[in-house]
């Protein structure tokens, strides 16, 4: 990768962030709110629970929310107002512009949800069920990934979105089956537990 295009991916993820550098304000809002919860609903060991599990609902919330709002409308809203042409027709490459705009998503939602934990994570230290945490981080720019691509096949406006939900559907359906026929034949043991 050219200096060209790492300059014009870290120019487009720069204005992302910039114009949507709210959602950082909102987190740091909530981020309050776990200390707050445990200080007037709690006391003694349970306060340390109570700030734990109201920073991960938060945390997962905010995370998710912005992978799935901001993956949405990424590369969407900037299609009718002419900006989404103006990028492209500038010198910007357009895998630049996909990736920085979709690393910013990813940078915000993980930001965001990190944002609310971190007042948690400060007077309690290190979570005690870490995988949670991990999992909720994890997932959120697989959820970015696959909004963007739902939004994008949704506004094509094609007959074949619907073939496409039918045969998705079809799949998770036969999927499903196929795992209960092979948990019925104990063939797949790990399923159950």
């Amino acid at each position: 990768m050219n200096a060209h295009r790492v300059n014009a991916l870290a120019l487009v993820f720069g204005r992302e962030i910039r114009e949507r550098r709210n959602m950082l304000v909102a987190a740091a809002f909530a981020s309050l709110f776990p200390p707050a919860t445990a200080l007037f609903l709690a006391s003694g060991s349970n306060a340390r629970d109570t700030r734990e599990w109201t920073a991960w609902f938060l945390t997962a919330a905010f995370a998710l929310i912005t992978s799935i709002a901001l993956g949405a409308i990424t590369l969407d809203a900037d299609s009718p107002s002419g900006r989404l042409a103006f990028f492209l027709a500038r010198p910007i490459p357009s895998r630049a512009l996909f990736f920085g705009k979709m690393l910013a998503v990813v940078a915000l939602a993980i930001g965001t949800g990190a944002l609310v934990a971190a007042p948690t994570w400060l007077l309690d230290g290190l979570p005690s069920e870490p995988e949670l945490w991990l999992l909720t981080f994890l997932v959120t720019p697989l959820v970015a990934l696959v909004v963007q691509a739902l939004s994008v096949a949704w506004r094509s406006r094609s007959p074949w979105l619907l073939v496409d939900a039918l045969v998705t559907a079809i799949l998770f359906v036969v999927c499903g089956l196929s795992v209960s026929m092979l948990q019925k034949a104990e063939l797949l043991p790990l399923a159950g537990r």
